[in-house]
């Protein structure tokens, strides 16, 4: 097959590849804004919650509830715990919320704050009120969104350097 061909076998197949996406953008573009305004109605008594002054202690942020995802009597599933970890923005405005993170997230971050430098079972806050510092972000010791996507770039470059040095 000659090459201008195939180069025109590939500028058709991307224009029909366009055009069915746009398609289907427009023809269930009435879902996606009902989806929308239904998720924004839902944050927003979230965000009243999240402003309302809270009266448990910062280190109190770890919840255990049952979890049964089929609604079954099993006693396996029945009798596992899930533990999760609801950190509190650290940016002034409280209309972020919380992060809400799983044991095994949780135990992600703590392997990447190690890898920066802290130490195992130490204290977090401290690491990470002076990790906010160097990154220029409000120096609160608590873990927000900006602050693990400060950590995440973090781990980043140093593996890329890592790899790039062998």
């Amino acid at each position: 097959m000659k090459r201008e061909y195939l180069f025109f076998l590939v500028m058709v197949l991307a224009a029909a590849v366009i055009t069915g996406a746009t398609i289907g953008f427009i023809s269930n573009f009435h879902h996606i804004e009902k989806q929308i305004q239904e998720n924004l109605s839902q944050v927003e008594p979230a965000q009243q919650q999240a402003s309302a002054p809270n009266s448990k202690k910062q280190n109190d942020n770890i919840k255990s509830e049952a979890v049964n995802p089929e609604g079954k009597d099993n006693n396996n599933t029945a009798n596992e715990v899930k533990k999760v970890a609801v950190v509190p923005p650290a940016t002034t405005s409280t209309e972020q919320g919380y992060l809400v993170l799983s044991g095994e997230e949780k135990q992600q971050i703590v392997d990447m704050l190690v890898s920066l430098g802290a130490t195992k079972n130490d204290d977090y806050s401290t690491f990470i009120r002076n990790f906010q510092r160097d990154k220029s972000l409000p120096p609160t010791g608590s873990l927000d969104s900006l602050t693990l996507n400060a950590i995440i770039n973090e781990v980043t470059r140093q593996r890329a350097a890592q790899i790039a040095n062998g």
